[in-house]
Order: structure tokens, then C-alpha cells, then sequence
């Protein structure tokens, strides 16, 4: 059981697990592993208890089954995955919580404000371009890339070239110079 007190796991062994719980959501329920629809359940639910003739009234949350305001398989993966990053942070004495990283600190500074806004702003453009491409950012990187999705190959490039464009901009980060050109 050494395995599950790692800090880390060979993304090798991962992908190989995530393969096969994909083949295993789509043998079981016929459908891909995603999560952005879990969120939109969920604010269904606030909506719904909240504020029940606007969410009558509310032609987004009506126009898919998907989005129902009752908890379904694919809300329980949402809550699934927090669970389990606790315990697996709580199992491998990995849980160091705090809200601005060392990494951030360093290149950006302290203020915990910033470091959130930075990374709501962040969530909110990817959510965006995940959507615009037909999904959700795990279904894409997850589902649809097993799938071979041409949206989804799209999705994932693009995410990594503007995450990496990005991180190089806000860290400042710069080649490294070899001993020899110092």
C-alpha cells in the first residue's frame, strides 16, 4: 500500500487508472467523465430553493435534462473528487494549505486578493473556452481526448500554449543561461 501514501504517482500508472475509469463510466452509464455540468446543476439547486420563480422563468436550466436540480452521478463525481483529494492529501501528510504559493509569492507578491482574483479570472477564461469548444475542461482533457475529439485536441493545445504563454508573462520566467554563455 506504499503507493497510495505517495506525495506523488507516476502519471504513467495515473493515465493508465483514468483510461480504465473512462471505459468504466462509459460501460456503466454511457457517458464521458465530465464535470462543468455538475456546476450548472448546482446553481440550479441554489436557484431553485432560493429563488423558485426565477428559476420557473429561467429557459437555460429548462433546456437540457443535464441540468435537473436534483444530484445525479456526474454532481457526485464533483464531490467524489474533493473527497478524494482530501483523503489523499490527508493519507500522503501532503496538506499544506494556503492561498498564495510560495511560486506566487515570490513572483507576484502576498496579497491573498490578488492571488484570488488572478485565479477566478483564470477559471473563468477557461470555462469560457472550454464551453465555446462544446464542452468542460475535464470532459475535454479527460473524455475527449481518449475520444480522439478534434474540439478536444483543440481545447487542449490551446489551454497549454496560453497556460504556458501566460505562466512564462506573470512569473517573468526566462531561459536559463548556461554556465558557458554567463
Amino acid at each position: 500500500m506504499n503507493w497510495l501514501t505517495a506525495k506523488r504517482w507516476s502519471p504513467y500508472q495515473v493515465g493508465l487508472l483514468i483510461g480504465v475509469l473512462c471505459w468504466v463510466a462509459f460501460y456503466i452509464s454511457d457517458r464521458p467523465l465530465a464535470a462543468s455540468a455538475a456546476f450548472a446543476k448546482s446553481a440550479a439547486m441554489i436557484e431553485k430553493a432560493a429563488a423558485p420563480e426565477h428559476y420557473a422563468e429561467n429557459k437555460y436550466f429548462h433546456s437540457q435534462e443535464k441540468y435537473a436540480p436534483v444530484p445525479d452521478w456526474q454532481w457526485m463525481l464533483v464531490v467524489g473528487i474533493f473527497a478524494g483529494a482530501l483523503f489523499s492529501g490527508l493519507i500522503s501528510r501532503d496538506i499544506k494549505p494556503e492561498i498564495v504559493p510560495e511560486v506566487w509569492r515570490s513572483g507576484i507578491g502576498r496579497s491573498a486578493a490578488l492571488r484570488l482574483l488572478w485565479a477566478f479570472i483564470g477559471g473563468v477564461a477557461l470555462m469560457f473556452g472550454a464551453r465555446m469548444a462544446g464542452g468542460c475542461a475535464s470532459g475535454h482533457g479527460i473524455s475527449g481526448g481518449l475520444q480522439l475529439s478534434v474540439g478536444s485536441w483543440t481545447f487542449l493545445g490551446v489551454s497549454f500554449l496560453t497556460g504556458t504563454v501566460t505562466a512564462c508573462l506573470v512569473y517573468r520566467t526566462r531561459r536559463s543561461k548556461t554556465p558557458a554563455q554567463q
